[in-house]
């Protein structure tokens, strides 16, 4: 009886997020009380594509 191995090899994609970064660090300055999630909430209500 023969067995047959498959493999997968992943390569990820480099991730490019200086955008996301940026604009994060921007309203971190405008309201330092929000918590993550929430910055990240208003910048999609705004209309952000990330």
């Amino acid at each position: 009886m023969n067995t047959i191995k498959i493999v997968y090899y992943y390569s990820p994609l480099p991730k490019i997020d200086n955008a996301i970064k940026t604009a994060l660090e921007l309203k971190a300055e405008e309201n330092s009380e929000e918590y993550f999630w929430m910055a990240y909430e208003r910048l999609s209500n705004e209309g952000k594509p990330y």
